[in-house]
């Protein structure tokens, strides 16, 4: 045993069972009296129930190294104060909760930035909390899911090609529907369910898919009930600015009839019916407007005209032999001095129908033969 006076103190030391103790002698050998323990397999400082700090006194280069070797460093209760970084050189990369660099079971709290420098893995179901739940991203299988995302600037990019089949296929699924403020642009097809409606300024116009079971048409709709508006729901412009080819059209309407097809009833490529009512009482109403509108120092070309008829294919000879300008269907009545009259009181001979045309001069009369007259 050796003691050695401190100032005032007095520090005594001894051996016992493979290890030096030093402790202050006004306490005594116990276990709070203990400053210093070097044991065989461990190094002590201060006892087990006071809180006391160990400083390590170096110069401003100088490093202060724990090393565990093979075995465990277990820090507990530790809270560190640093002007600079901690840094890890382990460069164990981790695949799991127990693996890598750096493991910490209760979690990482940071009241700065986190910077990752390589991937980020997070556990089936993990969740990225913004404030405390105000937005939030919570992974499940195959889905991430979240509460409400707004992006104020940048674009969000899909890299995934997969092309979508139904509702529930393709790179992105929203079951409560899509809303964005600007345009929209597809680079491939666009596709709608059996029923879709494009739905224009809140119903103002929509356009609505039926099935073929119910007729297979796109409708649009849109009431008008605004005095003296005027235009037209749905409207095709075609602007020529160059020298086009043999045709050119705003609108067609084509039906092909296969070798095994026809309508029993009338068939028709365009079809255009208007309805009217008590309230047409004063305008002028027709099924098909024809219009010719001409630009100042316009020219007519080889010919204009409001309407042009023409037969092809290798079958228009049949066209030719049986073919009408007109067919009047058999839902109009011959009327005395209506739009038809079958009468027989025409000149000259053979002159017994006529139907109705009005003429800047008024009502006038185009007279049908039912043979050709001979000349």
């Amino acid at each position: 045993m050796s003691t050695q006076g401190v100032g005032t103190f007095a520090i005594n030391s001894f051996w016992e069972s493979g290890r030096l103790i030093f402790y202050e002698k006004a306490y005594g050998h116990t276990t709070t009296g203990d400053v210093f323990i070097l044991g065989a397999d461990y190094v002590q400082v201060g006892d087990t129930a006071n809180d006391v700090n160990f400083v390590w006194k170096g110069s401003s280069t100088g490093t202060f190294t724990l090393d565990a070797g093979a075995h465990t460093l277990a820090l507990t209760g530790m809270a560190t104060s640093t002007d600079g970084a901690v840094t890890i050189t382990n460069a164990t990369a981790t695949s799991s909760t127990t693996t890598g660099a750096l493991i910490v079971t209760g979690g990482i709290a940071t009241a700065a930035d986190i910077t990752c420098g390589d991937d980020l893995f997070m556990s089936s179901g993990g969740v990225i909390n913004f404030n405390a739940g105000n937005l939030t991203l919570t992974h499940s299988a195959g889905t991430l899911t979240n509460s409400g995302i707004l992006v104020n600037t940048g674009a969000i990019s899909v890299d995934d090609t997969t092309e979508s089949t139904s509702t529930t296929t393709g790179s992105i699924h929203t079951d409560g529907g899509l809303g964005v403020a600007k345009d929209i642009y597809a680079g491939d097809d666009i596709f709608l369910t059996s029923g879709a409606v494009l739905n224009f300024n809140t119903s103002e116009i929509t356009m609505t898919h039926s099935s073929i079971g119910s007729g297979g048409k796109i409708t649009v709709d849109t009431t008008w009930a605004t005095a003296a508006a005027t235009g037209r729901p749905f409207g095709v412009n075609l602007t020529v600015n160059a020298a086009l080819g043999s045709y050119s059209n705003a609108l067609k309407g084509n039906v092909v009839y296969g070798a095994s097809g026809y309508t029993t009833g009338l068939g028709s490529a365009v079809n255009c019916e208007i309805t009217l009512s008590a309230g047409t009482v004063q305008g002028n109403y027709a099924p098909v407007e024809s219009e010719v509108t001409m630009d100042t120092g316009a020219s007519t070309g080889t010919a204009t005209g409001f309407m042009y008829c023409n037969s092809t294919g290798a079958g228009s000879s049949a066209f030719e032999s049986n073919g009408h300008l007109v067919i009047i269907g058999a839902d109009i009545a011959s009327t005395a001095d209506g739009f038809w009259e079958d009468g027989t009181v025409g000149t000259p001979a053979n002159t017994n129908e006529f139907i109705s045309v009005l003429t800047p001069s008024g009502r006038r009369w185009i007279g049908l033969y039912d043979a050709i007259p001979s000349s």
